[in-house]
């Protein structure tokens, strides 16, 4: 798995087979990842809109309190989005809420898109400023798509960035799984509708 990840995620460091844990599922990932980082009645940041799953998936055993935060009219996937998450980031903590990690999905569910880089560096920098943990869920890494109202995106996996100086590689967190690969990863939006 170590090679197969420094193969398609081209980390900045490579990634060791040490560093490699196993789950049955990155719906398991995601729940370790919550009862990992975060007591009873803490919190996990999400940007809306999200997989929809994440609620079941975080919360069913843990105890820990989801914030959604929605950017309004900024499209989330940018950095001009990075001042809403932190406005959402503080308005969670003035309710009383401990938040202890920022959780994304890249490329995201369901809206298919990819975070830039500067947007990652922009999300690194802000959960370091604040103290929290960036878990991105890549299961759809390999899965990018085309459509016809955009140019295609490029993915870029949280671990291709150099944290040095940004944040601690032990607050960031990448998840991936092999089920959501397609071996087709280039569709048109008019060759979507047909499948």
């Amino acid at each position: 798995m170590a090679n197969h990840l420094n193969t398609h995620f081209n980390p900045f460091t490579p990634v060791d087979a040490e560093e490699v844990t196993f789950a049955a599922g990155v719906t398991s990932l995601n729940e370790l990842c919550a009862l990992l980082l975060c007591d009873p009645d803490d919190s996990i940041l999400l940007i809306g809109p999200v997989y929809g799953s994440f609620t079941r998936d975080l919360t069913t055993k843990t105890s820990v309190n989801l914030e959604y935060v929605h950017v309004g009219e900024k499209d989330q996937f940018s950095p001009d989005s990075i001042a809403e998450i932190e406005t959402g980031f503080e308005a969670a903590k003035a309710r009383g809420k401990n938040v202890k990690a920022l959780f994304i999905c890249n490329p995201h569910n369901p809206l298919g898109r990819c975070y830039s880089r500067e947007t990652l560096t922009g999300l690194l920098r802000l959960c370091a400023k604040k103290g929290i943990h960036l878990v991105s869920d890549e299961i759809y890494a390999l899965s990018v798509y085309e459509r016809d109202d955009r140019p295609s995106e490029t993915f870029t996996s949280v671990r291709s960035i150099d944290c040095t100086g940004i944040i601690s590689s032990d607050q960031v967190h990448v998840l991936y799984g092999m089920s959501k690969v397609v071996q087709i990863s280039r569709y048109t939006e008019s060759e979507r509708r047909q499948c």
